[in-house]
């Protein structure tokens, strides 16, 4: 009986930890339900059945196979990507990375990940390319290299039912 004590303390522990660490800073779920485009922001293409991956540079597969289980919401706005996921126990999709294309959304938060909640990523247009991975049509970025250093992000990949309106977006 001691031992299922110790270890409801050390759960209830952790979980304390992050509590603290996320008040102190300032860190806060985001979900893509609350998605507000800004002023000269405007949406260009959504899809709520799709999927998106993050590929690290260090620590990956040598094969990897990428499911579809279209468990994603993607926002493409005419200034970043948006990606989101259906969480486990609720209806609400939490963001979970942003791709930024305007350099200076980047350099005003230089921060990865705090105070966001989510992961920033910073591209270029000419980095986007249209293709096949494991037979499958995805859009692959590429992110720049320094943000790739504070990430460990080598390529984002996103898959949709709906890739050729993106792609005629796109070009």
């Amino acid at each position: 009986m001691s031992s299922l004590l110790i270890f409801a303390v050390a759960l209830l522990s952790i979980v304390l930890i992050a509590l603290i660490i996320n008040f102190v800073t300032g860190t806060k779920a985001h979900y893509i339900d609350d998605f507000k485009p800004e002023l000269d922001e405007s949406i260009l293409w959504q899809d709520k059945r799709a999927d998106a991956y993050l590929v690290p540079v260090f620590g990956r597969a040598l094969l990897t196979s990428y499911a579809r289980m279209k468990w994603f919401t993607v926002i493409v706005t005419n200034r970043r990507i948006i990606a989101a996921q259906k969480v486990l126990f609720g209806s609400k999709r939490l963001i979970r990375f942003e791709v930024v294309f305007d350099g200076l959304s980047a350099v005003k938060s230089p921060e990865v990940f705090y105070p966001r909640g989510y992961l920033l990523i910073q591209a270029e247009r000419s980095s986007v390319d249209f293709g096949t991975q494991n037979d499958k049509p995805a859009m692959k970025i590429e992110p720049v290299p320094h943000s790739r250093d504070k990430n460990n992000v080598a390529t984002v990949l996103i898959f949709s039912d709906d890739l050729e309106s993106l792609k005629a977006l796109w070009t």
